[in-house]
């Protein structure tokens, strides 16, 4: 396993790796015990993950079918990537009952890893999806968190971080709002944070951060495409 050091804490690989596991993974300590997962519905992701944790750490993660979501996860045992995902700003257990934000190294980083921890959470987070009103389409891409409802200041705190990085590469958003959430395994209730980017904004999304998934890629696409042809 290769060392760790400031060579990780300040790469673009890194803030990708952070943003999936924040988002669709999950990183647990348990004692002298350490794990991370991810978790995806496309082998494609998993395996493209994988092949980060080669490179940034040196090691192959395991890759399983995931029968919850008919997906599947990549498992990484290592208590000592686990604890290094854990200073470099990844929240270990459940993140819906833990306050977090965008690390502060990222958030002071140059364009590209900001732009790769933007990536992940998009990919990981985002879809894309079309209104109709008579002959009027609006096209929207919607991003959502959910938090405890005790954890609400954090929650909102944490999208305008999002939006405000957005913000810096000409990509703007609505207002960050709540909704209803849902009543947790453990009896907690929780709430929806989220707000969403209209359609006037997917040439800078498309150009800085985009969908490596193809059909969400291509809604994007024909999204533009309308506003050209009208």
């Amino acid at each position: 396993m290769r060392p760790f050091g400031k060579l990780f804490v300040y790469s673009h690989d890194l803030a990708r790796i952070v943003a999936n596991i924040m988002c669709d993974g999950h990183l647990q300590m348990d004692g002298k015990r350490g794990s991370v997962s991810f978790y995806s519905k496309k082998l494609s992701e998993i395996l493209r993950e994988n092949k980060r944790f080669e490179k940034l750490f040196g090691v192959t993660g395991h890759v399983y079918p995931d029968r919850r979501s008919d997906g599947y996860k990549l498992f990484v045992t290592s208590k000592e990537i686990a604890a290094f995902l854990e200073s470099a700003g990844v929240p270990a257990g459940n993140k819906t009952n833990k306050k977090y934000g965008v690390p502060s190294w990222i958030l002071n980083s140059d364009k590209k890893t900001r732009l790769a921890y933007l990536k992940g959470v998009f990919n990981s987070e985002a879809s894309v999806y079309k209104t109709t009103n008579g002959k009027y389409e609006r096209w929207r891409i919607h991003i959502s968190q959910y938090k405890n409802t005790r954890l609400r200041t954090d929650g909102i705190k944490f999208m305008n971080q999002i939006k405000n990085m957005l913000n810096d590469f000409g990509i703007f958003s609505s207002p960050v709002r709540c909704a209803k959430g849902n009543k947790r395994k453990d009896g907690t209730d929780s709430i929806c944070i989220q707000f969403e980017i209209e359609r006037k904004n997917f040439v800078n999304f498309i150009k800085y951060i985009g969908f490596e998934d193809p059909k969400k890629h291509e809604k994007l696409l024909s999204a533009v495409r309308g506003v050209k042809r009208g």
